[in-house]
């Protein structure tokens, strides 16, 4: 479900309200609302009288690889700065960034993609990756940071760096949350940064290569977890139409009726989940109705 919807309608002088949340949370902020203005609503006693119901996605899926505009810049450019300041540089070691978030200048970050930073990139893992070097030698303090695999971005915090050379690097996986031990290799001038600023260091084209890889990874996690999930849902509704424990052996005289029951509730998924097929929204309409309506209702009733 794309958004909460609410509706209301007056029908013998009552007021009807029908509610469609995405989650418990998001229906209890809505109840909560609603009994502002009626306190006589019992919010704990309509949340346990709540229906939950699971819909598969109809319509096509919509992504954009944009970032997040001048908000998004800013809040990158003070992740560098508590990583830097967390290696053991201050403030004044990092006056572009300084200037930067106090006077809204220019922009002391770019996109960059033309090389990887990444040292033997781990596989299959759209990583999270925050990364600062400071260079006495270049005078640079320079930040890579890395969004899901496909956003990369360098910030330079300074470019009249005249301290010991130091590095630090944070990096996690988003799908485990385990941190992960990431070395990263910055080799850029001055001259390199102004290209970065200039968008001169930046393909778009492979950056949704990128995040086609990301996304590969994505699908095929949620693949497998709607395929545990089915597969867990189907037992349980059979086992409960036959009156069975569905942690106990099937008995030998109720496996038919039960392999019957389990098949129409896979049916769906099979369709669904047919490699190398792709289902308009009216094609999933069809598969839906056609497993509600041919599913065994009678047998263990």
């Amino acid at each position: 479900m794309a958004s909460p919807r609410l509706e209301s309608r007056t029908q013998d002088g009552k007021t009807r309200v029908s509610i469609q949340a995405r989650s418990q949370s998001d229906l209890k902020k809505i109840l909560r609302d609603l009994s502002r203005v009626h306190p006589v609503l019992n919010v704990e006693e309509l949340l346990r009288d709540a229906t939950l119901a699971k819909e598969n996605l109809e319509e096509p899926l919509k992504l954009s690889h944009e970032f997040g505009g001048h908000l998004a810049g800013r809040s990158t450019v003070k992740t560098c700065l508590a990583l830097a300041y967390h290696a053991g540089l201050s403030r004044d070691d990092c006056p572009d960034a300084i200037e930067y978030l106090v006077s809204d200048s220019q922009a002391c970050f770019g996109y960059y993609n033309e090389t990887d930073p990444v040292v033997r990139r781990p596989e299959n893992t759209p990583l999270h990756c925050v990364y600062v070097c400071a260079n006495a030698e270049t005078g640079l303090i320079l930040s890579y940071v890395e969004y899901f695999g496909f956003q990369k971005i360098i910030a330079c915090l300074s470019t009249n760096y005249a301290g010991p050379a130091l590095e630090s690097c944070y990096a996690v996986n988003p799908i485990t949350g385990q941190e992960l031990d990431l070395k990263v290799a910055l080799d850029l001038q001055k001259d390199d940064i102004a290209a970065v600023y200039d968008y001169r260091r930046f393909d778009s084209d492979r950056q949704i290569r990128d995040l086609k890889e990301t996304l590969a990874v994505w699908f095929k996690m949620a693949r497998e977890r709607t395929i545990c999930r089915i597969l867990d849902e189907a037992v349980a509704d059979a086992c409960a139409r036959l009156n069975l424990d569905p942690d106990a052996v099937i008995p030998d005289e109720t496996l038919p009726e039960f392999v019957n029951l389990l098949s129409w509730s896979l049916a769906q998924l099979v369709l669904r989940m047919r490699s190398g097929s792709t289902f308009s929204p009216a094609e999933l309409r069809a598969i839906n109705e056609l497993c509600k309506g041919n599913q065994p209702s009678s047998i263990g009733n």
